[in-house]
This record gives structure tokens, sequence and C-alpha cells, in this order.
């Protein structure tokens, strides 16, 4: 939830200042000062992942407004319900699922587009932003 120097990768709005309000659960979308450089260091180390099959980010916090997830799949394996027919699972896939808040940048889209793609040459499908 937190970055090494103490701050956090989630925000939102603060509760109103009163005795009833709670604290704990305000955090509900990805902060992009905290959040970007994250998702930026996960798209430059995939690129160093030759063999990889599949990766899966996650996170449900704010339901749908926070909410986001980031998968990828290798041709050969089935989705988990993201693929739109049978065929796509011959294809290297990224989808992306994000809330209302937070997107990833061009360039991070761009890495996190060409994992794979040395070793399954340019066949690819995008599920694209949702």
């Amino acid at each position: 939830m937190v970055i090494p120097t103490g701050e956090w990768y989630f925000t939102g709005p603060l509760p109103e200042d009163h005795e009833d309000s709670s604290y704990t659960n305000y955090r509900e979308h990805a902060d992009p000062t905290t959040f970007g450089p994250f998702i930026a260091a996960l798209s430059k180390a995939v690129q160093n992942m030759p063999v990889l099959d599949h990766f899966m980010l996650t996170s449900e916090l704010g339901n749908e407004k926070g909410y986001f997830n980031i998968s990828y799949y290798a041709p050969g394996l089935i989705s988990d319900g993201r693929d739109q027919d049978e065929g796509d699972v011959g294809f290297r896939r990224i989808y992306y699922e994000v809330g209302q808040v937070w997107r990833p940048d061009d360039e991070v889209s761009g890495r996190l587009r060409e994992v794979g793609r040395e070793r399954f040459l340019d066949d690819w499908y995008s599920g694209g932003l949702y």
C-alpha cells in the first residue's frame, strides 16, 4: 500500500471531519504520482522476461471508481474470461480494465503491448481500455 518512502500508492477524497467519519477507506484509486512510477517499473521489468506466459496486476479499491486490472496472456493460454472469441487464444494479449480515475500513460501502454513480442513475433491482440 505504500512506497519505500512511506507515501501511499492510493488516494481519494478525505471524509468530512466529524466523529462518525472513517479515515480507513478513503484510499479508493491509484495516485498517479506514486503509482505511475510503480507501473512504469513493471512495464520495464516484463521487457526482460522473455519466457513470461502470464501476469496480472489487480486492485479492487474503490469498487468501480478505482478498480483496475492489467493482465497478459501468451498464445495458447486461456484468459480468465477476457477473450472475446476462441481465436483470441492464438495470440499474445494484454487487457486493461481501469476505473474512472487512473490510466496507464502511452509509454507504459506501449511497453506492455511489447510483452512477448520477441518470443511470439508480432501476433498480438489488445482488449484495450474499458
